[in-house]
């Protein structure tokens, strides 16, 4: 295959190229197919029998003309390295790429290829102008008791060759999570359960309460109310929204938690927080019963407000 595609033929594709690796032993037929059909431009890396499938499949969609293969000596690599050597080589000239696990639609059977490719089309648009790097942050691990997903990743050419370049020697979580790259990297966070990965990825949509749950306490239990705040801002208005979620015997702890996290990084936010549980309480008789099972607590935190 020649070193550069004319992409110029393609313009109604999204202008990324899709990232990722099958080897035999580790992947089936299900994995491949599922990368084999996305309508996107792919750079795919495996064992002989992986890519031999990876061709016939990819002929057959009639995308061989976006496919660009490599067959590997040593299947014992880092997915770190194949996406530095893919930045390097950039066949497609991109600007935006993705990194995707093909295990990733084992999660759900409700996954389909117009799903994946959909979600990436957004992002694209999303995130493409600002060269941002987005991760998927879920339950576990060691710092704040949460971790990164490394099913998916999202990111712009210049913050990919940064961060993967500092991932290759160390721990993803541990890069992502360092203030020093995310003092000067554009690092955008989804939140959420490692199965709802893809219906989360773009904004929280699925399961709120278990991000909640699962994630933002664990950040405001360690005291990093930065995270916490970043985790319960990207859900907590469309909790609002969501008259399944307002039945939720957690909804005004959860208003509360949040309230508690912008208080030390967005004040005005804090401010509106406990207007709304104040609204809420004279408007909802559930609501209201709720919030007396903790009175005592919520009382005495909200009132703090008048010192912002």
């Amino acid at each position: 295959m020649e070193n550069f595609i004319d992409i110029e033929k393609y313009k109604n594709i999204p202008g990324f190229t899709v990232i990722t690796a099958a080897v035999s032993g580790v992947n089936d037929n299900r994995d491949i197919s599922f990368i084999a059909e996305l309508p996107l431009f792919i750079v795919f890396y495996g064992d002989y029998a992986t890519t031999e499938k990876m061709r016939e499949l990819r002929k057959k969609h009639k995308l061989s003309h976006m496919t660009h293969i490599h067959t590997l000596d040593n299947v014992h690599f880092s997915y770190k390295s194949l996406i530095l050597r893919t930045l390097n080589e950039n066949p497609f000239r991109s600007k935006q790429f993705a990194w995707i696990d093909p295990k990733i639609q084992r999660d759900s059977e409700t996954y389909t290829i117009q799903t994946v490719s959909n979600i990436l089309r957004m992002i694209d648009v999303i995130d493409s102008a600002q060269g941002k790097f987005r991760a998927y942050i879920v339950r576990g691990g060691v710092y704040d008791n949460v971790q990164i997903s490394e099913k998916l990743f999202v990111f712009g050419e210049m913050v990919g060759r940064i961060v993967f370049d500092k991932m290759n020697n160390s721990q993803t979580s541990r890069v992502l999570f360092s203030k020093e790259v995310r003092e000067i990297l554009p690092i955008v966070f989804s939140y959420g359960q490692e199965s709802d990965i893809l219906d989360n990825f773009v904004s929280p949509n699925k399961n709120l309460m278990a991000i909640y749950h699962s994630i933002q306490l664990p950040f405001l239990d360690n005291g990093n109310n930065q995270d916490a705040y970043l985790c319960s801002n990207s859900f907590v208005s469309k909790l609002l929204s969501d008259e399944n979620e307002a039945h939720s015997p957690y909804f005004v702890d959860c208003l509360f938690k949040h309230y508690v996290a912008a208080y030390y990084v967005s004040p005005p936010d804090a401010i509106e927080y406990v207007n709304i549980i104040r609204c809420l309480r004279n408007e909802s008789a559930d609501f209201e019963k709720s919030y007396q099972m903790n009175a005592g607590l919520y009382d005495s935190q909200l009132e703090y407000v008048k010192y912002l």
